[in-house]
């Protein structure tokens, strides 16, 4: 999944939307501009944040629901404004270690917290693709419903730890959600929360 990416564009493109419809108080000295520009960090308002929000659920991304897009653009949006600065904004564009940086640490603060209903959902696919489940006669639906919901509530605690880890080993990684799927830890708990749905729903 590479929405990642769509909503680090969204970002940037919003950034400059709504700094043009910014108003400007002419009364500031030149002392006084420079400081708030250079001390001060400008604190994300709502208007970037909705700015971000439309943004965001204006790139539609097929791999999941609208309702799953909604909320992790709105959770992403509400993060932005939690933990960044309009200042920070603008580093993240940059092509440079500064700007990787800040992307990892959006991965970590901004991403990494809003992940855990796609991540449920697209858990979720993957057990209805799976021929095995058919064999043994399960209820799938509810099945699958329950293994991306324990694995997606898990990742709720434990997925910025995750985070962390992934970039740890590759640091200039530019879709964290393979990665995250694919590690170890992430695949034991899946099997573990399969495990834990078996055991309680049972055959027909």
């Amino acid at each position: 999944m590479k929405h990642f990416i769509i909503l680090i564009a969204a970002l940037l493109i919003s950034l400059p939307a709504w700094a043009e419809g910014e108003t400007t108080d002419t009364t500031k000295t030149s002392a006084e501009s420079t400081q708030s520009s250079t001390d001060i960090p400008t604190d994300i308002t709502p208007e970037l944040t909705k700015a971000y929000y439309d943004s965001c659920m204006g790139a539609r991304d097929q791999r999941m629901s609208r309702a799953s897009q909604d909320f992790l653009c709105s959770c992403t949006a509400e993060k932005m404004m939690e933990t960044m600065s309009v200042e920070d904004i603008r580093s993240m564009g940059q092509e440079n270690q500064e700007g990787r940086n800040m992307l990892n640490r959006v991965l970590l603060d901004v991403y990494a917290p809003c992940m855990s209903a796609p991540l449920a959902e697209m858990v979720s696919n993957e057990c209805m693709l799976e021929g095995e489940m058919n064999a043994k006669g399960m209820h799938k639906i509810d099945l699958c419903h329950c293994i991306g919901e324990k694995t997606g509530a898990w990742f709720s605690g434990s997925g910025r730890d995750l985070m962390a880890d992934v970039l740890k080993k590759n640091p200039n990684i530019t879709d964290p959600v393979g990665p995250i799927m694919n590690s170890t830890q992430f695949k034991k708990e899946s099997f573990a929360n399969m495990q834990a749905c078996l055991s309680t729903r049972g055959k027909k």
